[in-house]
């Protein structure tokens, strides 16, 4: 990987300060010293978002929601140069940065949006977490001080109806547990307007993933789970839709 930087001299700058990294042949900001740093890395994307038996086609449209700085929308639209990527990531700071990673590389056909996805369309509380990537709508325990920002939400339903989509090809989706009153409260009709999706499940209770996972094999999935021992996810999701 190359390292830029923002600041005179070659100078990385204080930790939080913005510099510039390539990654896979596009030029990323990001914050120094922080989890962006994580997520420019091989063994971060490699495993988790393009996996599970997808093979994009450059007319795909994708769908990433918890775009955080915009890693997986880049690698997303080169895979898809023909195609339609929605990047929606609510979080003021994370989404300044996506949407300058877009405009800087010149990918015209990602259209990023300031939302998140939730069980109502409206206006929400998102609270932050200990990183950038861990910003949640979940609400945390009385006896945790956490800091929060309202940001706009809609419901899956009312975004793809806004936004004249048809077909996502693909959904990947990271947002740190509320995709689970997502699916269960979408339609079936919906759900039939996605082919393949990639979600990171966080914990919750057995009886609610096994929930979520009846209700989308309801709506012609088959799934697959990787279950995972860290106790901060309760495993990864593919399914794909059998058309």
């Amino acid at each position: 990987m190359a390292h830029t930087s923002e600041y005179p001299g070659g100078s990385q700058g204080p930790a939080g300060a913005l510099g510039v990294r390539e990654f896979a042949g596009v030029r990323f900001r990001y914050r120094i010293g922080s989890v962006d740093e994580r997520v420019l890395d091989d063994q971060y994307h490699g495993p988790r978002f393009f996996s599970g038996g997808y093979q994009p086609k450059d007319t795909d449209t994708i769908l990433d929601a918890g775009a955080h700085i915009g890693v997986f929308t880049a690698l997303a639209a080169r895979q898809a140069p023909r195609g339609a990527v929605y990047a929606l990531e609510p979080a003021r700071e994370n989404f300044d940065i996506l949407r300058a990673n877009v405009v800087t590389n010149g990918l015209d056909h990602v259209f990023a949006h300031r939302v998140a996805l939730s069980d109502t369309t409206g206006s929400i509380r998102l609270y932050h977490g200990p990183q950038s990537w861990g910003h949640t709508l979940m609400v945390p325990p009385p006896t945790t001080k956490a800091t929060f920002e309202e940001v706009p939400s809609q419901t899956l339903e009312d975004f793809i109806a806004e936004h004249g989509i048809q077909m996502i090809d693909y959904l990947k989706m990271n947002i740190e547990g509320a995709e689970y009153k997502i699916f269960l409260g979408a339609p079936a009709h919906v759900l039939h307007r996605i082919g393949f999706m990639m979600v990171e499940l966080h914990p919750a209770e057995d009886a609610l993933v096994e929930e979520l996972l009846a209700w989308i094999r309801s709506a012609g999935f088959t799934t697959d789970v990787v279950w995972s021992d860290d106790p901060t996810v309760k495993g990864w999701l593919t399914a794909a839709r059998q058309r």
